[in-house]
């Protein structure tokens, strides 16, 4: 039963709280639980969290779909959030370029604060809504979409970023934990119900868990639509150290089902080009031709090698 001070400081907040600052009956106890018990908790709540991602299939794949566009159109794919949901963009700007062998240009991030929010909290620099805007005027170009993320829906610098994305005729696309969240500057709103976090207002929980979930999904998706991919093979690998060229020479042999010895030679030939590697040996050319089979299918595999 609410109090009349609960109300009151309810009110406070707004009309009605994200779902995400509301408090988890399911985790009450938390703190008096054993380890065990607090396991299983969160356990539970992480479930949730991930099952939460299949109700916005729509808007994730649409999402996929632009973010795709964007990249074959030659321009950028730029995150903008603070704190948690902030952290996550930087994540994903970092991750896409050595798996898909894209410039680390094409994914960008807006950070509330700049880079050193991403190791520790500016304080304020999410409340600023023009600085959101400023941050994106200055990154951003015609063409470029941009990919705000909020798990309360409200986080003023990431609107801040979408007005102005809006108001400058960029695709926007916003990801959020809440259906209290301002869609007005959105063309595409993913949103993730994940509901009360085990700590109250804690979003690097289930919100996080979710979000990370569907930013994966839109970055691979996309990937594999601008012919990144082959069938479930990372043939666009950037072989940057010992590890990831012995990646290369695996995804070689397997693509094109050689030996693996032979794989590693066309991938020493061809300095880890794992798609040039794959037509040299299905079509049985040199690696001048298969760069030139490349590039007039745009980098789709596919397109060369019907099976």
């Amino acid at each position: 039963m609410k109090t009349k001070n609960a109300r009151r400081f309810e009110g406070a907040l707004g009309e009605k709280l994200p779902q995400t600052e509301v408090l988890n009956k399911n985790s009450a106890d938390f703190s008096f639980c054993a380890p065990a018990k607090m396991f299983d908790k969160m356990q539970r709540e992480n479930l949730n969290a991930v099952k939460s991602v299949a109700k916005a299939k729509k808007a994730i794949t649409a999402a996929a779909e632009l973010t795709a566009e964007t990249y074959l159109n030659g321009n950028k794919i730029i995150f903008a959030g603070a704190g948690t949901s902030g952290r996550l963009g930087v994540l994903e700007a970092a991750e896409c370029p050595p798996t898909f062998s894209v410039g680390y240009d094409v994914f960008d991030t807006l950070m509330a604060g700049g880079k050193s929010a991403v190791f520790k909290a500016v304080e304020g620099a999410e409340d600023d809504f023009n600085l959101g805007a400023r941050d994106f005027k200055k990154k951003a170009k015609s063409g470029d979409i941009l990919i705000a993320i909020a798990a309360s829906g409200r986080t003023p610098y990431a609107l801040g970023a979408l007005r102005a994305a809006k108001e400058r005729g960029n695709k926007t696309v916003f990801v959020s934990c809440s259906d209290t969240a301002d869609t007005s500057n959105a063309d595409i709103f993913v949103y993730l119900p994940t509901g009360a976090e085990v700590i109250s207002g804690s979003t690097r929980l289930k919100a996080a868990t979710a979000t990370k979930c569907a930013l994966n999904m839109i970055t691979t998706m996309a990937m594999a639509l601008s012919g990144k991919v082959y069938k479930n093979l990372m043939v666009d690998v950037k072989a940057s150290n010992v590890k990831l060229k012995d990646r290369a020479a695996r995804l070689i042999a397997k693509a094109a089902g050689i030996e693996k010895e032979e794989a590693v030679a066309l991938a020493q030939k061809t300095r880890y080009n794992v798609k040039a590697a794959i037509v040299m040996a299905k079509l049985k050319v040199g690696f001048g031709k298969a760069q030139a089979l490349l590039k007039e299918s745009g980098g789709f595999l596919d397109k060369i090698i019907n099976e």
